[in-house]
């Protein structure tokens, strides 16, 4: 069944999260759609309470998810699990978590199974839990921003997990009891990251399709067949004729708010916009039927007129106020001596993340306000890649980024030569008065463009860097940290830590082991050791930490 999608615009609201938004079905069976009644839309923006609930913990909550009585929430780095508002399990993961849900609880004395959580997590993994202790892993090849269960209820087994990744991948996972299986993960339409998943039948089909949103603006539609493997339909993509969003998408939900016999996909934008995609088609009346009830139009065109013209006049009142407001404003703050006492708050939404694609970092920036330009400032030397969305004229300005009217987002490609390492400070100013800015600042890394995977090849010709000396483990995990990305803020709680990675620029290898008192570094790229010895060096040196290097071949 082919359709296509009309925007239909709801409502704003404030800047939204993850998962805050919901369907309310008007008909709980989901074999019945018709229903003479309509969807409820319910959203959450951060200026907006709906239960209060006081715990001890200072760390920033970054995903929930709630079955039943059940209430899982996640920081940073723990896992927390509630039964009836009361502190059940919980879980200190060594790396970040993303996303959280859990899988269907399943009856029966055989084959029942209880609450098994299921966490993303930044080291590459989905994590599943039994109580306070981790049962097992999956390792993935990128890293999972958001999880949902298939086909909204696990499949048939109640036990598959759909996930999607920062690098623009959809994937589905097996999770029994015992041992994960990755099923498929195949590539989106884009290398923008996967922000939230829904399942809804909307091409008429036998079984849920699965829609997914992304963080610049796509959406994008697939079919699932009867061996559960995913066939790409349609996508939407912000810039199209069909709607303009143009901003990260933080929640999609799909039912019938607007017409009781046409499906939509409603959609809420970071920055808090609601509006739905209906696949309810433009009909145009034909001329006889507009002859014949020509009375009746008039009449309501007539009605409309008059309560456009009481629209437009006092919104002509509104637009002269704000005018006035703004000079008194401008001639105030313009004296001599007179400096405004409070400057406007504004919320930004950045992302500094590695692309394997383009090999290259991102630096993406969201803001609720119009951003007027950013200026990057750096002490190492960048190159700026132009990007296919990006307005700019061919790096005119290598150092400042002008935008258009009303852009809210923009993607920075930034890439450095391995082996100089600094900070990179970006200067964001909007479209507000008093000129405000808010400044915000990355690390360039001496090894930036290696990623975090989970193999090794270890029958390679190898170049190996071995320190030893009087050293702990966490200033060993905190070398690691100085010279790449993706490694955890705080060391492991294993005696021998190792950590593989991989160049997207060469495609070479590198490996770190290290522990108390030792750290080897393993590469088949005598740059990337070179490279490592002399970043160490220096810190070692600055430190005044008594080693011994060495370096040998295998």
């Amino acid at each position: 069944m082919d359709f296509n999608l009309t925007r239909i615009d709801y409502a704003q609201i404030g800047p939204t999260g993850k998962r805050s938004m919901k369907i309310i079905l008007a008909n709980q069976n989901p074999k019945k759609k018709k229903s003479r009644f309509l969807d409820k839309i319910v959203c959450g923006a951060y200026n907006g309470v709906l239960l209060c609930f006081g715990r001890k913990n200072d760390e920033t909550q970054v995903s929930k998810y709630i079955y039943g009585i059940e209430m899982f929430l996640c920081g940073e780095r723990k896992f927390s699990h509630f039964h009836d508002c009361v502190d059940a399990n919980s879980y200190l993961c060594t790396d970040q978590i993303n996303d959280v849900l859990c899988l269907p609880v399943v009856e029966g004395s055989w084959v029942g199974r209880g609450i098994t959580p299921i966490i993303a997590c930044d080291d590459k993994t989905v994590k599943v839990l039994e109580g306070s202790q981790l049962s097992y892993e999956v390792g993935l090849k990128d890293i999972p921003s958001v999880l949902h269960l298939f086909l909204n209820d696990g499949g048939l087994s109640k036990q598959k997990v759909l996930y999607g990744t920062k690098d623009g991948n959809i994937g589905l996972l097996e999770l029994p009891p015992e041992n994960g299986i990755l099923i498929w993960e195949v590539p989106t339409k884009s290398s923008s990251a996967v922000t939230c998943i829904n399942c809804y039948c909307l091409t008429g089909r036998s079984t849920p399709d699965i829609i997914i949103g992304k963080e610049d603006g796509l959406i994008e539609i697939y079919t699932v067949d009867q061996t559960d493997q995913i066939t790409f339909y349609k996508s939407y993509a912000s810039f199209s004729v069909h709607f303009q969003c143009e901003e990260c998408i933080a929640s999609i939900q799909c039912g019938r708010v607007s017409s009781p016999d046409f499906d939509e996909i409603i959609v809420c934008s970071r920055t808090g916009w609601v509006f739905a995609l209906t696949t309810e088609p433009i009909r145009r009346k034909s001329i006889d039927s507009m002859i014949a009830l020509s009375p009746q139009i008039e009449v309501k065109v007539q009605e409309l007129s008059f309560y456009l013209k009481i629209c437009r006049s006092e919104l002509e009142k509104l637009e002269r106020k704000v005018y006035e407001e703004r000079q008194k404003y401008h001639e105030t703050i313009s004296q001599d001596g007179i400096v405004p006492v409070t400057a406007p708050r504004f919320m930004i939404h950045d992302q500094y993340k590695f692309s394997k694609k383009t090999a290259c970092f991102l630096l993406v920036i969201d803001s609720i306000i119009p951003i007027d330009y950013v200026l990057l400032q750096s002490d190492v030397p960048v190159d700026l890649l132009d990007d296919e969305k990006n307005s700019a004229s061919k790096n005119a300005l290598l150092a400042t980024y002008r935008c258009q009217t009303s852009t809210t987002r923009i993607e920075i490609g930034i890439r450095s030569v391995e082996g100089q390492y600094g900070t990179l400070r970006a200067y964001i100013c909007p479209k507000i008065y008093p000129r405000i800015c808010q400044v915000r600042t990355y690390e360039i890394k001496p090894l930036m463009l290696h990623y975090r995977v989970h193999q090794f090849d270890s029958s390679l010709p190898l170049n190996v860097l071995k320190i030893n000396g009087n050293f702990t483990l966490a200033e060993a995990h905190q070398w690691l940290r100085m010279l790449l990305l993706d490694i955890p803020d705080r060391s492991p709680t294993q005696n021998f830590v190792t950590f593989n990675f991989c160049s997207a620029f060469t495609g070479t290898q590198m490996q770190a082991i290290y522990s108390r008192g030792s750290a080897v570094f393993q590469s088949d790229n005598i740059s990337t050791i070179t490279i490592i010895r002399d970043v160490l060096s220096k810190e070692i040196t600055k430190r005044q930490i008594k080693v011994d290097i060495q370096y040998s071949k295998l």
